[in-house]
């Protein structure tokens, strides 16, 4: 019997009252960084438990802050309260280790059963939203397939490279030349060739002006 206190008095134990110097459970709070209404839940649960002073304090010892820490390792495994009680006695060190005691392992391999059924449940669950979720977004109309882009993207894309295209091959100086003459230009008739005007108001035909230089004949002597 007394071997077995001594070793518990090395794993840190659950009462609390090992140890020389008592805490109260602000400064364990602190410490521990755990907050002080979960140190009253683990102590409801019965893995912790103080000692209680002449004013009826809570008074835990420095080995409470070990047991503290191997709780919420425990806890972040999954574990419950329930379980963590019996392994309490079984732990050593803040990892904790534990030692093979009796119905350890069978608790252990139970929690990991039940973990891989909530796994395999919810990946059920995930393949089944996927699925609802592709049926339905084929019902929508305009509603683009997985890894498809939006129809008016399509189209936009579709219009910018036509545009571009039609500015390529058909150029401004094209269309320019290209234009029709304006309806006016074409049915005006060619104008004649303007006649030289002489600085005496009449015309200065080419025959009129023979006409003029003419020389006239002298009459002839009897």
């Amino acid at each position: 019997m007394g071997g077995r206190g001594s070793e518990g008095a090395g794993r840190g134990g659950r009462d609390g009252r090992r140890g020389e110097t008592g805490v109260l459970i602000g400064e364990l709070s602190r410490r521990t960084a755990v907050p002080a209404h979960l140190l009253r839940y683990y102590e409801a649960q019965g893995l912790l438990e103080p000692a209680r002073s002449a004013g009826g304090y809570r008074e835990y010892t420095d080995d409470a802050v070990l047991t503290v820490t191997q709780i919420r390792k425990l806890l972040e495994a999954g574990l419950s309260t329930q379980e963590i009680a019996l392994m309490l006695p079984c732990a050593t060190g803040a990892a904790p280790e534990l030692e093979p005691c009796p119905e350890l392992l069978e608790v252990l391999r139970a929690r990991l059963h039940e973990v891989d059924e909530r796994i395999d449940t919810l990946l059920h669950s995930r393949r089944a939203l996927h699925d609802y979720i592709d049926a339905t977004e084929r019902q929508v109309p305009g509603e683009p397939a997985p890894g498809q882009p939006a129809p008016g993207q399509r189209q936009g894309r579709d219009s910018t490279a036509g545009t571009r295209r039609r500015a390529s091959s058909d150029p401004a100086d094209t269309r320019a030349e290209a234009r029709p003459s304006s309806p006016t230009a074409a049915a005006r008739p060619p104008t004649a060739e303007a006649t030289p005007i002489s600085t005496s108001g009449q015309t200065n035909s080419p025959a009129k002006n023979a006409a003029v230089h003419r020389p006239v004949p002298r009459p002839r002597s009897a």
